[in-house]
């Protein structure tokens, strides 16, 4: 059992690296579609620029539940679940 719940635990963090890079890769497309400032500090403040881009896309559309909020409310999830799935194959 401890090992199928490492091997999940890797898919999943694997699946967190993934969707971590496509956020990363999403809210620099947003910047460019902005202005050369936002790129210079999205790139260089991620976690920042993440929650800004959040913030905009709500503000702009008036919708929370934006497809960029659902991927960081995954993306959350997953490391959750990665450090439990984790945790319980080292014991």
């Amino acid at each position: 059992m401890r090992k199928l719940f490492g091997v999940i635990g890797g898919i999943t963090i694997f699946s967190l690296w993934a969707v971590g890079i496509g956020i990363y890769v999403f809210c620099l497309y947003l910047a460019y579609l902005t202005s050369f400032l936002a790129v210079l500090l999205t790139f260089f403040f991620p976690v920042v620029g993440q929650l800004f881009w959040i913030w905009a896309i709500w503000a702009t559309t008036g919708i929370f539940l934006n497809p960029l909020t659902i991927a960081c409310l995954i993306w959350v999830g997953l490391g959750v679940l990665a450090f439990v799935l984790m945790n319980m194959s080292e014991k």
